[in-house]
């Protein structure tokens, strides 16, 4: 699948490494694209130092003048890197974690299903204030469920998934809050786009994604996550 991987990232240095060390396991040979909003010495050492060093892919790396927000840096990837022609376009925070059968699920569905719009991963930590429909698909024989909603109450803003033509055609072609016209905007915004336009829209059900955010005990219960789904093996993350 042609696809890329757009990661937003502002300071957390602690998890930027975790994320990095996350996909190295997970995403081998990914085409990432990395763009900070001008996060402190330490974050942005981190990510500088990542290619000097022997990982399962490479990325590219932005460095922008200040905190533009994470609209203007996915806007920024998207363009720079003529992102648009790709297939999928993953976006997500900088403190996101997945395992590999989880994200080639997400990317099989989206390139897969006809009309698909803004589908994420379930997503550990979002407010079930609402319950959407479930819907069943199959995929080149693999069955999926999509739980949709009519605004992103549950679906995951840290990392989502759109088809490569949707931003082409101008879909995704919506005001940033600074006024300046870009094809991304916050994801509420695409996710209410893509909704009124009649897109499949949702998260995916039985995946799991986690937004580490301050809190070490999501990574704790993220590592027992993993060792679950791996009977023992801690393949899937690093200490």
């Amino acid at each position: 699948m042609n696809f890329s991987l757009i990661i937003s990232v502002y300071n957390n240095p602690k998890n930027v490494s975790k994320m990095l060390d996350n996909l190295d396991i997970n995403c081998p040979n990914i085409d990432v694209h990395i763009v900070d909003n001008k996060s402190m010495e330490e974050t942005k050492n981190i990510l500088l130092n990542w290619n000097k060093k022997d990982h399962s892919f490479k990325c590219t790396l932005d460095l922008l003048d200040k905190n533009h927000g994470k609209a203007t840096a996915i806007n920024f990837a998207i363009n720079k890197y003529e992102l648009y022609e790709k297939a999928v376009v993953v976006c997500m925070d900088g403190d996101i974690l997945f395992t590999k059968e989880d994200i080639n699920k997400l990317i099989k569905f989206v390139g897969g299903v006809k009309n698909c719009g803004m589908i994420s991963l379930d997503y550990e930590g979002s407010p079930k204030i609402a319950y959407g429909d479930m819907e069943n698909y199959s995929v080149e024989g693999e069955s999926f469920v999509l739980e949709r909603y009519r605004d992103i109450y549950n679906v995951a803003g840290g990392i989502y998934c759109v088809q490569g033509e949707y931003i082409r055609n101008n879909d995704c072609k919506i005001y940033t809050y600074d006024e300046k016209k870009a094809y991304w905007s916050e994801d509420a915004w695409i996710y209410k786009n893509m909704v009124k336009k009649g897109r499949v829209c949702g998260y995916l059900k039985n995946t799991k994604a986690i937004h580490l955010g301050d809190d070490e005990e999501k990574y704790s219960l993220w590592k027992l996550h993993v060792l679950t789904r791996n009977n023992g093996s801690n393949k899937g993350f690093y200490d």
